[in-house]
């Protein structure tokens, strides 16, 4: 069943596109997430394409949540190889679940294209909080339910009906593509098949190293480190200074630094359940937005 199909006739938009922004500047698409539910994927494969143009240099830009007060003129430079022949946009997951990024998106370009991806959200919230622990933000004693509290984000980018409902409410079921980690999995082509039929795009063949989704399997050598790590890496990004991104990419030390124990730890049944029973009323409303069959992920509730 095409879930998208099902979207569009209840949420059609106009076709006004007023924003003075898009005088100077335009965006057509935008991959708004959650995490860990194939967006480093979208990201590749949209990479390689040779009618998207991504930010330069820098994978997610965090603009329309943290960096918003830079400005646009900012957010474009990221795009100095653009063109005018391309589609042009961005993938950052952690816009899903903040209502600031979908009204300022809205706010740039009412009709801008925006690319939802869904995952089992048990499994999700599990994989959250362990890419959490990998970057630092929690740490590495810290159990699943601890680091839910500690980082409410690891739990609430799992409220897929709350938050896919605004992204819908502003875009309209015509320019919100929803598609679910599950299917990548599968098959990973007629996945990139329906992403490029929602940009207007012609499907184009990958390298080997994407038939599967993309994960990151270690924990940083140290806690510490791998803290610092990050804040330098935002501080980078903030103040454009990325040749040294580049160089410390260039000599490896990104890997040093944060690749180090290998994640060994499993989500639990009971913890299953936990997690189930926080999302239960979440799915339900879910099941009957998008008229899906959630019942794989009814197993514990």
């Amino acid at each position: 069943m095409d879930i998208n199909s099902n979207l569009k006739s209840g949420y059609e938009q106009g076709t006004d596109y007023s924003s003075q922004n898009t005088k100077k500047y335009r965006l057509d698409f935008v991959g708004v997430g959650p995490t860990r539910t194939g967006t480093t994927w979208i990201h590749e494969y949209l990479l390689r394409h040779k009618d998207v143009c991504l930010p330069q240099r820098v994978k997610e830009l965090h603009f329309f949540n943290n960096r918003y007060n830079k400005g646009f003129d900012w957010y474009f430079s990221h795009f100095p190889h653009y063109d005018g022949n391309k589609i042009i946009g961005e993938i950052t997951p952690n816009y899903f679940h903040i209502p600031e990024a979908a009204q300022r998106v809205y706010d740039f370009n009412p009709n801008c294209k925006i690319i939802c991806t869904l995952r089992y959200p048990v499994e999700r919230s599990f994989s959250h909080y362990l890419h959490a622990k990998r970057n630092g933000y929690v740490k590495p004693s810290c159990s699943f339910r601890e680091a839910m509290e500690e980082r409410p984000s690891i739990i609430e980018s799992s409220r897929y009906y709350t938050h896919l409902s605004r992204w819908l409410k502003h875009f309209g079921g015509k320019n919100v593509c929803i598609l679910m980690f599950e299917d990548l999995k599968k098959n990973s082509r007629d996945f990139a098949r329906k992403l490029c039929n929602f940009l207007e795009l012609e499907e184009q063949s990958f390298p080997e190293e994407l038939e599967k989704p993309v994960n990151e399997r270690e924990f940083p050598i140290n806690f510490t480190l791998g803290r610092i790590a990050r804040r330098v890496d935002d501080i980078l990004c903030n103040y454009r200074i990325y040749f040294i991104k580049d160089m410390i990419k260039t000599m490896g030390l990104n890997k040093v630094i944060l690749g180090g124990r290998e994640i060994n730890e499993k989500l639990s049944e009971e913890d299953k359940r936990y997690v189930s029973s926080l999302l239960k009323e979440e799915t339900e409303n879910l099941e009957k937005l998008l008229n899906l069959d959630t019942s794989s992920w009814k197993k514990y509730q």
